[in-house]
């Protein structure tokens, strides 16, 4: 039995950094000439989310339940991003981007720092401050003529890569 539950939190694991080094060699860093350049960032983005994990693994031992726990949650800050960029027309990709970001590092700090006693589990205060994040960036956004934010410009210049041209293919 344990086996198994090995076998699945291994599983997840793996789906998860892979899925992790694609977005980030296909999506975000696609501007990168040559195949070779995207695999070996790839892999080494790999190394760093694996000795990351490996920190938190060890830094708060735990039940294996804990630990397929707090991986699952890294699912969830995802939500926001999801659910924003399909009913919400004024949310950018910048936002994605913030939301994403700030959901992670808030789970990986209330997992690592946060009381054990506290009201809210990790990965409802990686939800909250997704969340918020996504919401505060898309209005500051809407405030500020396009060029106020020159890095946010640069950033969705280099999120605009083929996983859109992809998406629309398939949409059609």
């Amino acid at each position: 039995a344990l086996a198994s539950i090995l076998a699945a939190v291994m599983s997840t694991l793996d789906a998860q950094m892979l899925t992790l080094s694609s977005m980030l060699t296909r999506d975000v860093l696609s501007r990168v000439r040559g195949d070779r350049q995207q695999i070996l960032l790839g892999r080494s983005f790999l190394v760093v989310l694996a000795a990351i994990t490996w920190v938190i693994a060890i830094r708060k031992p735990a039940s294996i339940f804990s630990i397929a726990a707090l991986s699952f949650s890294g699912y969830v800050t995802l939500i926001p991003t999801m659910f924003l960029s399909m009913r919400w027309p004024a949310f950018t990709r910048t936002a994605a981007t913030c939301s994403i970001v700030v959901g992670n590092v808030a789970l990986v700090a209330s997992h690592l720092w946060g009381p054990a006693d506290a009201a809210l589990l990790p990965v409802a205060w990686a939800l909250l401050c997704g969340t918020a994040a996504a919401v505060i960036t898309t209005l500051a956004a809407a405030r500020h003529p396009p060029g106020a934010f020159p890095q946010a410009e640069a950033l969705d210049l280099c999120l605009d890569s083929s996983a859109e041209a992809r998406l629309r293919r398939w949409l059609k």
